[in-house]
């Protein structure tokens, strides 16, 4: 993968394992608003899959958050979490 993308968890944007506050912060660089054109860096942040990182896609991102130091476990997803 390329720029902030993760294989295993989208959320996971510093790839530490967790998905926390830093995390939110890479999120945040990425948010353009909707039908706003994203660079290619931040297109796996697009959930929604409609070319741009918007209101929804901190949505889905919000329901992956960890917290720090806590890492993300695929066999105990966070509630509405799709990683």
């Amino acid at each position: 993968t390329s720029g902030l993308c993760n294989p295993n968890v989208f959320a996971d944007l510093d790839g530490d394992l967790d998905v926390d506050q830093v995390d939110f912060g890479l999120m945040q660089s990425c948010l353009a608003g909707s039908s706003v054109a994203v660079p290619p860096t931040c297109l796996c942040l697009d959930r929604d899959l409609d070319l741009d990182v918007d209101e929804m896609d901190m949505i889905a991102f919000t329901k992956c958050v960890t917290g720090p130091a806590i890492p993300f476990d695929r066999n105990n997803v966070p509630e509405g979490c799709v990683p």
